[in-house]
């Protein structure tokens, strides 16, 4: 049997599997799309009671509650600052703040092909085939070649990550003014500096923690304030809270990719 699944990409998140209890009622900053890959979940509805549904993709700072306890799902968290998030907003959420896709558009996901996509560690291939879902026809472009200036930037971040880093430290690493190199750093990563800079926190944290280390440990090495801080964070960025994590280890399996 497959372990719960986190897969981890700058700018997109998707976790795999079943949760053990319903989503209570929250929200969060990120773009989230759910699917019930067997059979439907409950959401509740505005006046309260609860309606089936096989997907919901739900815009940044809406409150929702969900009900797919024990039942495998897949979800994905999707940066609204990225390129693909910018899309859905303009597009998808562009007059509503939910959207459940029909039957025939969900006809798309083969989830046998994603556990195997999974089991193989071709996450390069999972990233764009969850990408061609929301973009059929023209997926944002991918940069082949790296920016030696912004991989220079990148190294910075991950070699400094218990100290504070602003932009104009970053500037002058690279001899570029602060409006070229946020916006050179967006064209090549498809995401804003402090959104990366979350990322590489969040995803140094996590390894640290499933390697052994206290929170407190994983917390300060990864730049923030304390544990609380960073039990905040991971559950408005990523649904989880990290003690959950040290306590389910042996069935959550994580996997942090640096690029698409």
């Amino acid at each position: 049997m497959m372990r719960n699944q986190y897969v981890l990409w700058p700018d997109m998140v998707l976790f795999y599997g079943a949760m053990p209890k319903e989503i209570a009622r929250h929200h969060h900053p990120v773009i989230q799309l759910i699917i019930g890959t067997e059979k439907p979940f409950l959401k509740k509805a505005p006046d309260g009671s609860w309606q089936s549904c096989r997907s919901l993709l739900v815009a940044p700072n809406v409150t929702h509650e969900c009900d797919a306890a024990e039942q495998k799902i897949f979800s994905l968290s999707i940066d609204p600052e990225s390129e693909l998030g910018a899309f859905l907003i303009q597009n998808d959420l562009a007059d509503r703040d939910q959207l459940q896709f029909t039957e025939t558009a969900l006809d798309y996901f083969d989830f046998e092909r994603v556990e195997e996509l999974i089991r193989s560690e071709a996450y390069h291939e999972l990233y764009h085939y969850c990408l061609a879902f929301f973009q059929p026809d023209g997926v944002p472009p991918v940069h082949a070649e790296k920016e030696e200036r912004i991989e220079t930037v990148k190294h910075y971040i991950k070699e400094h990550l218990d100290q504070r880093i602003t932009s104009s430290t970053l500037c002058e690493l690279v001899f570029l003014s602060e409006s070229r190199l946020l916006h050179l750093f967006k064209q090549e990563m498809g995401l804003p500096i402090r959104n990366y800079i979350l990322w590489v926190r969040l995803t140094k944290a996590l390894e640290m923690i499933l390697a052994g280390e206290s929170l407190t440990r994983a917390a300060h090495d990864a730049g923030f304030f304390d544990s609380s801080h960073m039990s905040r964070t991971f559950v408005r960025q990523l649904g989880i809270n990290p003690a959950e994590i040290v306590k389910n280890s042996k069935f959550i399996q994580v996997s942090v990719l640096e690029q698409a």
